[in-house]
């Protein structure tokens, strides 16, 4: 006699959720046959990739999640390695709807080995990019940044890098859209740092210095994407002649001259939609703030260390006054006390001195006319 494990159902005819649990029965059967028969593994994938499916399309996350971790089992039963990843991956992005973070991160960590053990290692980086995608639309952001920058280290390592050019602007524009901007400076430096090493893709530098001047006018510091531009222009000066690095002297201008208006006619450039959205969105909120007619960011920051300079003089003058009125009124003190310096030469100093002040009161009682006379001859007679 023999045994004929049951056909799977078919999924065309799945409309609810009963069928699906019937089709997961059936596949836990294949999955543990009877006395001393082999699992079925072809019968119980098409039941739990059927089942899973629907449970997944229905919203039914706990069963779905069986089904694909046991779709995955039998895929790696027939050598079914892709497959296997797949499921994997299922089954990480119903951890990541449940707030598994961790436990997603262990399927996709799954699924990366089974690509790479089956020979599909040139389908890792697209995965990877799928993963922080979906994380970063999951609002989880810290698998989704680990997943964008291991895209990065390989797609900077390799000779790949035309290929994942567009995960580079993919990635600074999600850095934006999340006002990461210090990342994304960050990213932009290294990106203009393997350029120019391969000594091509000179108009690339040139985007990239654009988008570091925009983010520094973005943060409100206008001195920071000033020097940087002169940096660009120093370290590349090839790419003067670049419609990017003309574009970033505008907006430098405009802030220089507090111009709101050639600010936004920048902004509103054709070249600028090369950039990233997130970026033009941000770049469109910036406010060129006018401290006053004529006055320049060069002139107002210098102004600024004048006044920072001029404070200093200011308290240091105020201390050295603080201390030269205290110094008069201990001299005004000893005036008072007729006291004279601890240092006494003669033992008849004090009599001489005093004998000399009778003398100079004398002469200060003396009428006016004598003293004005005495004065008058008496630089002539001498």
């Amino acid at each position: 006699m023999e045994f004929h494990n049951p056909a799977p159902p078919d999924m065309r005819n799945f409309k609810d959720s009963s069928e699906a649990h019937a089709a997961m029965r059936e596949g836990k059967k294949a999955l543990n046959p009877w006395c001393c028969f082999k699992p079925d593994y072809l019968t119980a994938l098409s039941c739990f990739k059927l089942a899973a499916d629907t449970f997944a399309r229905t919203g039914n996350s706990g069963d779905a999640l069986d089904c694909y971790k046991n779709l995955a089992i039998c895929s790696e039963k027939i050598d079914d390695l892709f497959g296997a990843a797949v499921a994997h991956k299922e089954a990480g992005y119903i951890h990541l709807e449940k707030g598994e973070a961790e436990k997603a991160r262990g399927e996709f960590e799954e699924c990366v080995r089974l690509l790479n053990v089956g020979g599909k290692a040139e389908r890792v980086q697209d995965t990877l990019i799928e993963f922080a995608r979906r994380c970063g639309k999951m609002n989880c952001e810290k698998l989704s940044e680990e997943y964008y920058q291991e895209v990065m280290q390989s797609v900077f390592d390799s000779e790949n890098y035309l290929d994942g050019l567009a995960v580079i602007w993919e990635y600074s524009n999600y850095l934006i859209g999340k006002a990461k901007f210090i990342k994304a400076l960050e990213l932009y430096n290294k990106h203009i740092e393997y350029v120019a090493g391969t000594g091509k893709y000179k108009n690339t530098i040139a985007k990239c210095g654009l988008c570091i001047v925009c983010i520094h006018l973005i943060l409100g510091e206008p001195y920071i994407a000033e020097e940087k531009l002169r940096d660009l222009e120093q370290t590349h000066q090839e790419l003067i002649d670049s419609p990017f690095y003309e574009l970033g002297v505008q907006f430098i201008e405009a802030m220089n001259n507090f111009d709101q208006a050639a600010f936004n006619r920048a902004v509103l450039t054709p070249i600028m939609s090369q950039l990233e959205v997130n970026l033009l969105k941000a770049l469109k909120k910036v406010k060129v703030e006018k401290r006053g007619e004529g006055v320049k960011l060069e002139d107002v920051k210098l102004s600024t260390v004048k006044q920072e300079s001029g404070k200093q003089v200011q308290e240091e003058v105020k201390l050295c006054g603080t201390e030269v009125e205290s110094d008069k009124n201990e001299v005004s003190k000893t005036e008072e006390k007729n006291e004279y310096p601890t240092e006494v030469v003669g033992e008849n100093k004090a009599e001489e001195d005093k004998d000399a002040g009778e003398d100079v009161d004398k002469k200060e009682e003396e009428p006016l006319e004598n003293k004005v006379e005495g004065d008058a001859f008496g630089g002539i007679f001498k």
